[in-house]
C-alpha cells in the first residue's frame, strides 16, 4: 500500500542531507590526562541541520492526544554507496526528530513500531522519507478502498494532535 492511501496517514517528513549515524561515527579524544568519547563532527553537523529543518515545519511543535499510539516508517535514501547499518541511521533520524519537538518521546508510551529501510541511492538528493501512521501496526487500508491516489478526508488535527 502506498503511503498516501493509508486511512491512518498522520504526518510525511522528508529530512534533506545524508544521514549520519550517532553510533558508528564516534571520535576519541584527549582532554588532560583521560580520554572521551565524542560524536563525530559529520553527525553534529547533520544533526544540527535535520533539527533547524524540522523547527521549521508546520508539524514539528504539533502535541500528540494523550493517549497516541504512533507507528514510523523511515526510508533513507543515500548519496552514496558506501556500507551503513539502517538501525543506527534511524536511531539518528529519531533522534533529531525528538531534539525539534517533532515527537516528544521515541519510545513507548507514544511509539510502538519502528521500521526503517535503505529506499536507495539518490546522488543529487540524499534523504530521510519518514512517514507517521496512527496506531501501532503501521499503514491501514482505506475503508472505502482509495485506490486512485486520493487522499482521505481526515487530517494531521483530527488524527492525533491537539
Amino acid at each position: 500500500m502506498h503511503a498516501d492511501t493509508a486511512a491512518n496517514l498522520m504526518a510525511q517528513l522528508s529530512i534533506p542531507g545524508d544521514v549520519r549515524s550517532k553510533k558508528n561515527s564516534k571520535q576519541l579524544g584527549r582532554r588532560g590526562k583521560g580520554v572521551y568519547v565524542a560524536t563525530s563532527d559529520a553527525h553534529q553537523v547533520w544533526e544540527a541541520g535535520a533539527v533547524a529543518y524540522l523547527m521549521q515545519l508546520p508539524e514539528h511543535h504539533k502535541r500528540w492526544r494523550s493517549g497516541a499510539v504512533l507507528s514510523i516508517y523511515i526510508e533513507l535514501w543515500r548519496g552514496t554507496e558506501a556500507p551503513y547499518d539502517p538501525d543506527n541511521m534511524g536511531t539518528s533520524v529519531l533522534d533529531a526528530m525528538v531534539a525539534a519537538g517533532t515527537i516528544p518521546t521515541d519510545g513507548l508510551p507514544l511509539v510502538y513500531c519502528v521500521r526503517t529501510r535503505h529506499a536507495g541511492i539518490d546522488r543529487e538528493n540524499p534523504r530521510a522519507e519518514v512517514t507517521i501512521y496512527d496506531g501501532s501496526d503501521g499503514p491501514i487500508s482505506h475503508p472505502d478502498g482509495l485506490h486512485d491516489g486520493s487522499r482521505p478526508s481526515t487530517t494531521l488535527d483530527s488524527l492525533g494532535s491537539r
